[in-house]
């Protein structure tokens, strides 16, 4: 949110940024929507712990095989798991795009969310912060680097 009525979001499909704002009008009930799309995107997030810009993911080299010191357990994904999917049988997945930060932690944004509008990216968000990294198995540092993975919710 930038402001009482605004809100801005953007992604990243193949080598192309979508950015979209939109802002209520005032003294109407409608709004005033803006679409963007470009090879590159200079929007800088407003809200905290949003997770990297993909011109840094786009900087950070890849982490290959990673060794994970610690993984989310099942009672992760059952607090995270979004309660209306879960109420109509939903599975659901997301592909977090994310920087290895401080202390092993992962700082994350959605790529990809399947079934759209079932809340599987955000919920895959929550999960991510159980991970922690401390380097790949061939022993190169973890921090800085680039890692994207898919997080799964199976309706059991």
């Amino acid at each position: 949110m930038e402001g009482e009525g605004a809100s801005v979001t953007s992604a990243r499909y193949g080598a192309m940024y979508v950015v979209v704002q939109g802002r209520r009008e005032a003294g109407s009930d409608g709004c005033r929507v803006t679409v963007t799309l470009g090879p590159q995107s200079d929007w800088v997030r407003a809200e905290p712990d949003a997770g990297p810009t993909w011109a840094q993911l786009d900087a950070a080299a890849s982490l290959a095989n990673p060794h994970w010191r610690a993984r989310p357990n099942a009672g992760s994904f059952v607090r995270a798991f979004p309660r209306r999917a879960l109420n109509e049988h939903v599975s659901g997945s997301a592909v977090l795009d994310c920087l290895v930060v401080e202390e092993g932690r992962l700082s994350c944004v959605v790529a990809h969310e399947t079934p759209t509008e079932w809340g599987f990216g955000s919920a895959a968000l929550d999960v991510a912060r159980d991970f922690r990294i401390d380097q790949s198995d061939d022993g190169t540092p973890a921090l800085g680097r680039r890692l994207r993975f898919p997080i799964r919710f199976v309706v059991g």
